[in-house]
């Protein structure tokens, strides 16, 4: 993963930032109007970048099920530890 001159993480395709975006939602437990809501292709670099305006992502919002199953799952891996 590279970076941006506007110091954003950079991902190189729209299902990259999209798998990233998912998995950004597992590990910091935003909650569904908070933290980033979609990815948006960089004028600056060509690559996607998180944003936290605009409507939720479509993939993203499709996965919300899953993004709660996730979140339990990595709770309990970690108290078993």
């Amino acid at each position: 993963m590279s970076a941006c001159v506007t110091g954003k993480n950079c991902y190189h395709s729209q299902a990259e930032g999209e798998q990233a975006l998912i998995e950004n939602r597992i590990r910091y437990h935003h909650s569904d109007d908070a933290g980033p809501q979609n990815i948006y292709l960089c004028d600056d670099c060509g690559s996607y970048h998180f944003t936290s305006r605009g409507p939720m992502n479509e993939v993203l919002r499709d996965q919300l099920d899953y993004i709660k199953k996730q979140r339990v799952a990595r709770d309990w891996e970690s108290r078993l530890r």
